[in-house]
């Protein structure tokens, strides 16, 4: 992986982003970074929506993406599914998407 690096939008970064102001806010909060994980149990149903105090459980302000990922049966074949989130006043809410009912999920939350 390449490190955010000083200088211009042309140049290797983390991301790739061609708006220098955002290069900018990446290259002061690329080693901000925090990590969450929320896991939701096997009797998870589809659309249902959970939340996670993000600066309480992990000292976010702000969250900058999330990766989800479902087992399709339990603690066996995982996939990646896209879940749709909401962040208000600190509270994240996570919104199961519609798949399979009853199935472990395991969300990874990233953010400042």
């Amino acid at each position: 992986m390449t490190a955010v690096t000083k200088g211009t939008a042309t140049e290797t970064t983390l991301f790739s982003v061609k708006n220098e102001d955002m290069v900018r806010d990446l290259q002061n909060v690329a080693f901000d970074l925090k990590f969450g994980i929320a896991t939701l149990p096997s009797t998870t149903s589809e659309l249902t929506a959970h939340t996670v105090n993000i600066k309480e459980e992990f000292g976010m302000d702000r969250v900058l993406g999330i990766l989800g990922n479902a087992h399709t049966t339990e603690d066996s074949v995982i996939v990646t599914e896209a879940p749709t989130t909401i962040v208000n006043n600190g509270v994240l809410e996570i919104r199961v998407p519609a798949s399979n009912d009853n199935v472990k999920r395991v969300y990874l939350i990233i953010g400042v």
